[in-house]
């Protein structure tokens, strides 16, 4: 069913690490969760819904740099502010990915 826009809002603050990390394709509770984040909201609708790629990009040009110092493991921020560079995104997704368990 449709939820308008002022209802349909993440509900957890952590949605759009969620999403980076591919979440709202694996996980149900996810998408519930967080779907402005999941691209689920009515406003955010497109034909070709394959645009998850596009979504996921670095915003700050220190992003590799970042990554190449462990930022990503240390540093919530980064991973939202680069998830591209953390290896986040979903289309770099692999069977053997490094999972945030120890954390």
């Amino acid at each position: 069913k449709k939820q308008d826009n002022n209802r349909c809002r993440d509900e957890n603050p952590e949605c759009e690490i969620l999403a980076n990390r591919g979440e709202c394709d694996k996980n149900d509770d996810t998408q519930i969760m967080c779907p402005r984040s999941c691209m689920l909201c009515p406003d955010q609708q497109t034909v070709g819904k394959k645009q998850d790629n596009n979504r996921c990009r670095d915003e700050n040009p220190e992003c590799e740099i970042l990554a190449n110092r462990g930022e990503c493991d240390k540093n919530d921020d980064t991973q939202i502010m680069c998830p591209r560079s953390c290896m986040l995104c979903p289309d770099q997704q692999t069977v053997g990915k490094k999972q945030d368990n120890n954390r």
